[in-house]
This record gives C-alpha cells, sequence and structure tokens, in this order.
C-alpha cells in the first residue's frame, strides 16, 4: 500500500534525460532519498544475554557436534548419521550436567567455607 505523496515523488524524478548513467544516478541520488524519506531506515539492537557459568569450550564444541550431525541427518536421511546424531545429543546432554554439577559443587564448597551457605537462597 503505497501513499500518493510516494508515487507522486517517483514519478516526478523519472523524468529521463539523455545520459546512459541516468539510472545509476537515479537510483543512488533521487530514488535512495525519496525512500528514505518516506520510509526511513530504523536500527534496533538485539538482546545481550550473560554467557551462563558453567558453559565452556568442552559444551560449545559437544553443540557444534550435535548441529553438524543433525544437518548431515537432514540432508543425507541415511540411518548411520542419525545414529551419530542421537549419540553426540547425550553426549552433549551428559557434558552440560557434569558441567552444571561441578561449578555448583565448587560454589557449595566455597559458601560452606565462608559460611555464607544460607545467603546462596
Amino acid at each position: 500500500m503505497l501513499s500518493d505523496q510516494f508515487l507522486i515523488n517517483i514519478s516526478l524524478s523519472l523524468q529521463v534525460p539523455d545520459d546512459p548513467h541516468h539510472p545509476v544516478d537515479l537510483y543512488v541520488s533521487k530514488l535512495r532519498d525519496i525512500v528514505d524519506e518516506h520510509a526511513p531506515s530504523r536500527t534496533k539492537e538485539g538482546l545481550q544475554r550473560q554467557m551462563l557459568p558453567w558453559c565452556n569450550k568442552n559444551i560449545q564444541a559437544a553443540k557444534r557436534h550435535i548441529w553438524y550431525y543433525e544437518w548431515l541427518w537432514i540432508r543425507t536421511s541415511l540411518c548411520v548419521h542419525y545414529k551419530m546424531f542421537k549419540v553426540s545429543k547425550i553426549l552433549g546432554k551428559n557434558t552440560l550436567a557434569s558441567a552444571k554439577s561441578e561449578y555448583y559443587n565448587k560454589r557449595l564448597k566455597h559458601l560452606r567455607q565462608t559460611k555464607g551457605l544460607f545467603l546462596v537462597l
């Protein structure tokens, strides 16, 4: 749904002189200005999340393996690749669980030593 003023601006800018480079000049100068006037570009910032404290290079590597084997299975539809994908998912899940457990065990051990265990809750 184009506005009337937008169409008028475009029709006024399409008066073509006898210049072979006119289409390029027209796009760069006039049409770009008209589009920016009627529909200015906007920038939007994405959500920045902090990395989880137990996330490490082993977990990232396991995720990459999962994504790769999933891509391979989807691409080839072979049973072997599906089994590789399933095994990589199990290994990734175990890697994540052990990293989380290790993180929380270290944290609880530190809190027990500093008598701050009840401050966590």
